[in-house]
């Protein structure tokens, strides 16, 4: 039996597009702290799914691609302090 359905990638896809949502959301007047905690809770979002699903859900390309994005999203929407990739230091995939 599969430990990972259709439902879970479909949950992950869910979790990327509310993090676009909210970033849009606190386009008007962003802060790196607010952009911060939204990236945080997304990689957390997304560690939990992952590890439900026994950490094969997302593998370690998936999981550089994912946090390129998160990290794109970041500064595309006003993050101004930054090293490297801000998802980073979040996720466990």
């Amino acid at each position: 039996e599969p430990c990972c359905t259709m439902a879970d990638v479909n949950t992950c896809a869910n979790i990327l597009e509310n993090y676009i949502g909210n970033l849009t959301t606190i386009a008007k007047d962003p802060t790196d702290e607010l952009i911060m905690e939204l990236v945080e809770k997304t990689v957390k979002k997304l560690n939990k799914v992952n590890e439900k699903c026994e950490y094969e859900l997302i593998d370690e390309t998936q999981g550089d691609e994912i946090c390129e994005f998160i990290h794109d999203a970041a500064v595309e929407a006003g993050l101004q302090e930054y090293g490297a990739n801000v998802a980073d230091s979040f996720r466990d995939f």
